[in-house]
């Protein structure tokens, strides 16, 4: 499945009330990632920082609610994933090519 397919089988979800969509697939968004955050924080407690298995299945399900709500913000203002993930990859191989990859800031 591609980006541009996902967005459009996904919308069919989109149960919320438009007048926030600039706001409300963000904040839910939010939500989703700290639950994500919460198990590796307790992975670091209680595994020494070892999800176990039966946790990646979690948070696999935790990952589609973010994939989710990320599509529904961007699908509310008009912008396909697939350009997206391409500016993406393009901004990465030119990060790469300058050896700025691991540095820190927007336009480095």
């Amino acid at each position: 499945m591609n980006f541009k397919d996902y967005q459009d089988q996904s919308r069919e979800f989109a149960i919320y009330n438009k007048k926030y969509s600039k706001t409300y697939p963000l904040i839910a968004l939010m939500g989703e990632i700290g639950e994500i955050a919460s198990k590796f924080s307790k992975a670091q407690r209680d595994h020494d920082g070892v999800l176990p298995a039966d946790w990646i299945a979690d948070m696999t399900l935790e990952g589609g609610d973010v994939l989710w709500n990320l599509a529904q913000w961007f699908t509310d203002n008009g912008v396909c994933l697939d350009a997206v993930a391409r500016k993406n990859i393009a901004k990465l191989k030119d990060r790469k090519a300058r050896g700025v990859i691991s540095g820190s800031g927007d336009y480095r």
